[in-house]
């Protein structure tokens, strides 16, 4: 039976602290109701009609991601994109070669949980990056991984129904129960039906985290390397249900209004972008540039990463990520060589069966130019 449910040490101490008060449980009473994670759990609902109901999100936050996570437990969260790309200053040289990005928690340990409202640490491996098959061709040579340690909070992202809509949620249930095809059922309009219903009485979700994270940065060679210290401060805010001003999702509103893919002309709350800002210490290691300046020292840099996703049309995705880079308190070489700053954006278009068109513009911590770079390939999810 269905029942509803941060030039200074002192800057980046400053920052730390900030992160731990948001991130810390807050007194203020949360109301006692079911999680979308034992609501999806008491219904049996598919993880392909879970990840519908919440939109397919982009999110940082770790209680939707154990929500949403699927396949093989060593391969989850892997995604590699095989493609073709060239360069819009080149006439004819084409590259091939591969994008590839994980992130697994090795431990996650909670230590509050009320409700819908959740607390912990955890320990995650992250890696992302580009390689070529031809080095040399390659626009957006840069490999990042590492450890992050983390203290989240998450609060709301509940059910909360009349009894007469959980009555007709049961109703749903009991005509989905019928269907034995999980692709029949995914396409079925009683998981239309139930998925609208559910995604409507979605409360708010806002997710905070605080981290300590070390990582390497270097080339796809490893010829340029540098150790990155840090702390970082993440937000992801989910209206799930009153998206009206996510004013980054109206284009896309329009288009699957037009397509037939929703019935009302509106942005979806569940397309927040997230955003992740954050203080570095950067220890260069055989950087060209910074050598050839004679500044190997190491450095702070402030650093922040704007993700994006949402439904472009029906089996369409439209993807897009901002990275900005900022060397604090830059020496006058540095800037004078402009070098003290990177901004990189990239946008993609993905089908449903994994095929993306991207479009990439920008430059990264070892470039000294900006590229635009257009790509065509394949992406694998595992």
């Amino acid at each position: 039976m269905w029942r509803a449910p941060r030039r200074t040490w002192t800057g980046l101490l400053g920052l730390c602290v900030l992160c731990c008060c948001l991130v810390a449980p807050t007194k203020a009473q949360q109301p006692d109701t079911t999680s979308l994670a034992s609501f999806a759990a008491l219904n049996n609902i598919p993880e392909a009609l879970l990840a519908e109901v919440l939109g397919d999100p982009a999110t940082i936050n770790k209680i939707l991601q154990r929500e949403l996570a699927k396949g093989p437990a060593l391969l989850r969260n892997l995604n590699v994109s095989f493609k073709t790309f060239k360069a819009a200053d080149t006439d004819s040289i084409t590259g091939l070669g591969l994008a590839y990005s994980f992130a697994r928690n090795i431990t996650d340990n909670q230590f509050s949980s009320k409700g819908a409202t959740q607390a912990g640490f955890s320990l995650s491996l992250q890696a992302q990056g580009d390689v070529a098959f031809e080095r040399a061709l390659n626009p957006n040579d840069f490999l990042d991984a590492g450890l992050r340690i983390h203290a989240y909070r998450s609060a709301g992202g509940a059910v909360l129904v009349t009894d007469s809509v959980a009555t007709l949620l049961n109703e749903l249930e009991t005509q989905q129960a019928l269907i034995e095809d999980p692709e029949e059922l995914a396409s079925s309009p009683f998981a239309a039906r139930f998925t609208r219903i559910v995604r409507d009485n979605l409360t708010p979700q806002l997710y905070t985290e605080a981290a300590l994270s070390a990582h390497i940065e270097s080339d796809q060679r490893f010829d340029q390397t540098q150790y990155v210290y840090g702390v970082h401060l993440g937000v992801d805010f989910k209206p799930w249900n009153a998206g009206y001003w996510n004013l980054a999702d109206w284009p896309f509103a329009v288009l699957r209004w037009l397509t037939g893919y929703d019935r009302a002309l509106a942005p979806t709350g569940a397309t927040f972008p997230t955003l992740l800002v954050g203080v570095q210490l950067v220890d260069p290691q055989g950087v060209t540039l910074r050598e050839s300046l004679g500044e190997t020292a190491p450095y702070p840099r402030f650093s922040t990463e704007i993700g994006f996703k949402t439904r472009a049309a029906p089996d369409l995705s439209f993807l897009a990520n901002f990275r900005y880079y900022r060397e604090i308190d830059a020496p006058a070489s540095i800037r004078a060589a402009d070098l003290a700053e990177q901004l990189y954006f990239t946008a993609a278009l993905v089908t449903s069966t994994g095929l993306f068109a991207s479009y990439t513009v920008g430059k990264l911590p070892f470039d000294r130019m900006s590229d635009q770079v257009y790509a065509l390939g394949f992406k694998f999810g595992f």
